[in-house]
């Protein structure tokens, strides 16, 4: 009888199965090269190792100092990233992306509309679909770009200078007639002394750029001139061997009675004719006008607005 139980119960034995411990801890596997030593999940996790996959790296964004108000109508906003493809900004006026540098820069030249704080909003993305958190900003667009500089025409900057020579003023003419604007008055001198060069010096209201100068006389024009200028304060007669204020920019060989003589643009506080020959016995030397021409000063290119492309 006893041994027909012990049989017994070696047949149930050999029929049940051994679970393990929950808790055992999954198998070591050594690489053959040594390296680091991998636990093989048993439930097909997040492991490379065993085919799974990797947790994707979020994005970032840093937008740069951007101006808090601007006259223009665009303002280039720039920034860096890191782990993104492209940026996306949206605006008042629409939305649009740029692709991202090799060193994670990117500049944006974002519409803005006009006299309103415009709120924008960056944020980073990856070609996995990966996006960053909102990167905001506020430009306030006020205002408008500066029209450009008109044109500045040439004018006679001898109009009511100072004027000084070394003879006699005619009986009914006047020093101012030679610097007044109207070639119907004449200036006229005469009684130069003798080894004297006869000239007519001329202190400008202010210091002019000048380019040329232009001499309209009558028939007791002198035969020739020549022209010089200066910047020093009371430079004295010009045309003296002994005189070296002045500086010659050109000369009228044989006058016309409208002569013009062009030089290279300078500025300048002082022009002097010295005369040559001519005149007559009775009046001396005539001038209807002397004149002083500003070099002319064309339209200034309009500014133009700052962006990405233009280091803005």
């Amino acid at each position: 009888m006893i041994t027909s139980q012990r049989l017994l119960l070696v047949v149930l034995l050999a029929g049940c199965q051994v679970q393990p411990p929950s808790n055992v801890h999954p198998p070591v596997t050594y690489p053959p090269d040594g390296g680091i030593v991998h636990l093989q999940p048993n439930d097909g996790g997040q492991n490379p190792v065993d085919g799974g996959t990797s947790v994707p790296v979020k994005p970032t964004i840093t937008v740069d100092r951007t101006p808090t108000e601007t006259i223009w109508p665009t303002v280039p906003i720039h920034g860096s990233t890191q782990n993104a493809d492209f940026v996306v900004e949206d605006d008042e006026l629409g939305s649009r992306s740029v692709p991202v540098q090799n060193d994670g820069r990117f500049c944006i030249d974002v519409p803005l509309k006009p006299e309103t704080k415009n709120s924008i909003a960056f944020r980073a993305k990856n070609a996995k679909g990966s996006s960053s958190s909102v990167a905001p900003v506020e430009t306030l667009q006020h205002g408008n770009p500066p029209d450009p500089a008109p044109p500045i025409p040439s004018i006679n900057g001898a109009f009511l200078a100072t004027v000084e020579h070394n003879g006699i003023t005619n009986l009914g003419s006047s020093d101012d007639y030679v610097v007044d604007g109207d070639p119907a008055t004449t200036f006229a001198f005469g009684a130069v002394l003798a080894n004297h060069t006869p000239y007519v010096a001329l202190t400008l209201r202010m210091q002019r750029r000048i380019d040329s100068v232009q001499v309209l006389s009558g028939d007791s024009r002198p035969n020739g001139f020549d022209v010089y200028l200066s910047n020093f304060d009371a430079p004295g007669p010009c045309g003296q061997s002994d005189n070296n204020y002045w500086t010659r920019v050109g000369g009228i060989g044989q006058t016309t009675g409208d002569d013009v003589v062009k030089f290279a643009a300078t500025t300048t506080g002082h022009v002097c004719l010295a005369l040559q020959g001519g005149g007559s016995w009775l009046h001396g030397y005539a001038i209807d006008e002397l004149e002083v021409w500003t070099m002319p000063v064309p339209a200034q290119s309009p500014e133009i607005a700052p962006t990405c492309d233009n280091g803005g």
